[in-house]
This record gives structure tokens, C-alpha cells and sequence, in this order.
């Protein structure tokens, strides 16, 4: 059975819409023939249209939500909706470059991009596979698991931090499944990784903007291309956003500090398009 693509798209200020319209470019040639349903979650009004256009493009279904956490969005497709059968979940800041429809995980409950855990001494990232683009072969099946685990009300699907011998411990979104079922769990193979990229933080740059050291520009290089039209020059990116995540110790000084505005997020993306 094919799967049914599922695009949540959420955008704060029209200059940074590329990240949001990025994955229709190429969505038909990821999915050539599979049902695409777009939800917006309270995307400014200037780029709204613009996103529904390009679901229309593309025959996707294009659904306009009152703004929320997108997090009870995934909540919501994995434990609440009876509609879809076998889902992927694709973020909208995502080129494809071969098809990827074919691909079948069963028996795993989750197929993904690993990204693992990221220590330093004050805290550690766990683990999980990155809800950029996300296969849940059974809905009712990973649905199961959760009840029998007695976890379907729990927040796994959340971030939260807990603090263990003084150092943080952070649960990223959907970290919670990829740990609770990590044996169950599919982490993509370079061939698979090849097939597409993933610009990262394409709704909200500005969040993780200020994050330090050298690894950060290979996530700053694929907005920057995207950003001015060179879709071609973010194939492969994942290598290298792979070597940051792949460090055994990140640096202190790599460390998120204070939120760039958006507006000087706005004025750099402006710079990157005059380049």
C-alpha cells in the first residue's frame, strides 16, 4: 500500500517562505503517485495562498488549521486519526531527487534519519529519527504498541528536558517513540539519504540561528542556497550536516545562546538573495 504523504507548513514572514514552498519543486518526484494532504498551521497571510498554490500545483489537499503546536499535529495523525493507514511525514523544506515511494519498511514501526545522541557536559540530545521525513508503515500498529506500552497519553511525541546529575536531558520532537521502540525502529541507509535532503529548521531558522561553531554553516549554506534558487547545490548536503551530528563530544561554545530576531534573520536571507 502506498502511503499517504503528510506536509504540516508553517511560515512566519514572507522572506522566509523558500523553506516552506522548498519540497513542491520536487514533491512528484518523490511521490509521483501518492495522495498528498497539506496542513498549514497559521502561516502569515502573505504566504498562505502561496503555499496553497503549490499544494494545487501538485495535487496535493490543501487544509487550513487554527495555529497550534505542531507537535499535537503529529499527536493527532499517530494516535487520534483513523483516516490513514501507512503514512510518511515530510517536513516542507525537503528536495527530493529519485523517487522514494517504492520504499517499504515493514515490519519496523518507524523509518527515518537517525540523528543520534549529541553530548557535551551540561546536557545530551538523545537519539530519534528526525520527523523530516518520517515512515509509519502501520498507523494501528504503532498505535497498538503505545496502548500496550500504556504510553498513548504520554509526551513522547513532545520535547521536554529532565535533568539527571546536574546535566540536561533533552527529548527532541518524537524522540520519545524512537526510544521507546528503538529495536523496532529503521534508520536510513546512505542509499536511502541519497534520495533526498533536508534543509533543517526551514520554519524556524531563527530559533537556531545562534548555535556556534564551524559544523552550524553546513545547515546555514543549505538556507542560503535555497534561498537564492540553487536547489542543485543542497544535493548531498546531508554528508556534511551529518559530520556535526555524528561528533562524540560538541563544543562548548556550540551551545544555542540568545534567539536571532527575525528581522535580522529577514535582512540575512535578503543578503544571501542580493549575492
Amino acid at each position: 500500500m502506498t502511503p499517504v504523504v503528510t506536509i504540516l507548513t508553517y511560515c512566519i514572514h514572507p522572506d522566509l517562505a523558500y523553506g516552506t514552498l522548498l519540497v513542491f519543486d520536487t514533491l512528484r518526484i518523490g511521490f509521483p503517485n501518492a495522495r498528498v494532504e497539506v496542513y498549514d498551521n497559521g502561516s502569515c497571510a502573505v504566504v498562505k495562498p502561496k503555499i496553497r498554490a503549490a499544494a494545487n500545483r501538485v495535487g496535493a489537499s490543501f487544509h487550513e488549521l487554527s495555529p497550534k503546536g505542531y507537535v499535537d499535529h503529529y499527536r493527532w495523525l499517530l494516535t487520534e486519526q483513523t483516516e490513514f493507514e501507512s503514512l510518511v511525514i515530510c517536513d516542507p523544506d525537503v528536495v527530493f531527487w529519485n523517487s522514494v515511494e517504492h520504499w517499504r519498511f515493514d515490519p519496523a514501526l518507524l523509518a527515518g534519519r537517525l540523528i543520534p545522541d549529541r553530548s557535551t557536559d551540561l546536557f545530551l540530545c538523545l537519539a530519534r529519527l528526525h520527523p523530516s521525513l518520517l515512515w509509519i508503515p502501520s498507523v494501528q500498529r504503532l498505535r497498538e504498541q503505545l496502548l500496550s506500552l500504556q504510553l498513548i497519553g504520554y509526551n513522547g511525541f513532545a520535547q521536554r528536558t529532565c535533568y539527571i546529575g546536574g546535566r540536561a536531558v533533552f527529548w527532541d520532537t518524537l524522540a520519545g517513540l524512537y526510544q521507546a521502540f528503538p529495536s523496532q525502529c529503521r534508520a536510513f541507509c546512505d542509499f536511502e539519504l541519497d534520495s533526498y535532503d533536508h534543509l533543517f529548521y526551514g520554519s524556524h531558522l531563527p530559533l537556531a540561528s545562534t548555535i556556534c561553531g564551524s559544523g552550524f554553516d553546513a545547515i546555514l549554506d543549505g538556507h542560503r542556497a535555497a534561498a537564492q534558487g540553487r536547489t542543485e547545490a543542497l544535493r548531498g548536503i546531508w554528508r556534511k550536516q551529518q559530520v556535526y551530528f555524528e561528533r562524540e563530544q560538541l563544543l562548548r561554545d556550540e551551545l544555542p545562546t540568545a534567539m536571532m530576531s527575525l528581522s535580522k534573520m529577514c535582512s540575512l536571507v535578503q543578503q544571501w538573495q542580493e549575492e
